[in-house]
């Protein structure tokens, strides 16, 4: 067991060592292909009161940077979209409730956000192999973008800390809602009118399928993301958790737990070329820690 841990170690330890390095020929060596149209970045009004800077994106840069997957479950799909939060009938992704944890709701758009998620919510479509299906996922967007309120306009700073979600309370809420529908037969089956899961084959695949990603959200918020008190707005302890799913979870070795004990403000991602260089370096280092194996609940990167 000892000597299986060490191997566990000294690989992970490899991976991340050479996923900075891939990030730091990035940062130093961005190719012009990959930046932005400074044409295209000037800040402007949109039409739901929000100001977005001009911090040399485009508006596609900031599409991407909003909803891009990474690799992330949370659970399917469908059931994100459908499930009511935990103590009444609300839908769990209405604007309202994914504000009282500090998430940005965004409108719907049919090209970039056909489902209206907030920013940092993402999509993760898997076309083949063991982990097929469609889930909801999140990435960096939801810890590194942030707004401020005044006269009733929304000033948006894209890569800026998440001074306002409460990440670790989101996802209590999420296992809370998750849990109460397993045991309440209403909110069951009001989920699967939504899904329009209207046969007897089709109730029983979603009864599986919703027991499945319950039973993995509740081992997680309940055998993982343990703390001795609650982290709060803005405050997260990724590096930790990070090392948790590539030691406790993927491995399957609980007895690798320790408890997340230093929650920090995430950083300001620098929305310029070397920046971005930055962000590559991370994205690239969060895939590699959860794509290894399954993406369990909640895998990126804070996860």
């Amino acid at each position: 067991m000892k000597r299986t841990r060490k191997v566990i170690c000294i690989a992970t330890s490899f991976v991340l060592a050479l996923n900075f390095a891939a990030g730091l020929v990035f940062y130093l060596f961005e190719p012009e292909s990959v930046r932005s149209d400074p044409a295209a970045s000037a800040p402007f009004s949109s039409n739901n009161g929000v100001i977005y800077l001009d911090q040399s994106w485009s508006e596609s840069d900031r599409d991407t940077w909003y909803w891009i997957p990474q690799g992330t479950v949370v659970t399917s799909y469908d059931i994100f979209l459908n499930l009511e939060c935990a103590d009444s009938q609300e839908l769990f992704r209405s604007d309202a409730n994914i504000e009282r944890y500090g998430l940005t709701p965004c409108p719907t758009n049919p090209a970039t956000n056909p489902d209206g998620l907030p920013i940092g919510v993402t999509k993760e479509v898997t076309t083949e192999g063991r982990w097929k299906g469609v889930d909801a996922g999140i990435n960096c967007a939801a810890c590194h973008n942030s707004e401020l309120f005044y006269q009733g306009k929304r000033i948006r700073i894209d890569g800026d800390v998440g001074m306002h979600f409460q990440i670790q309370a989101f996802f209590h809420a999420v296992d809370d809602a998750m849990q109460a529908t397993l045991h309440d037969s209403a909110k069951f089956d009001r989920l699967t009118a939504r899904i329009g899961a209207s046969t007897s084959d089709a109730k029983s695949e979603l009864r599986e399928r919703f027991g499945r990603d319950a039973e993995r959200i509740h081992y997680y918020m309940n055998r993982i993301l343990v703390t001795p008190h609650e982290w709060g707005p803005g405050r997260i302890d990724a590096l930790n958790l990070i090392i948790n799913r590539e030691v406790t979870i993927g491995p399957k070795i609980p007895e690798n737990w320790f408890v997340s004990l230093a929650p920090v403000k995430p950083p300001f991602c620098g929305m310029h070329r070397r920046g971005r260089g930055r962000n590559g370096a991370a994205l690239r280092k969060i895939r590699s820690a959860v794509t290894s194996v399954k993406p369990s609940a909640f895998t990126c990167p804070w996860t």
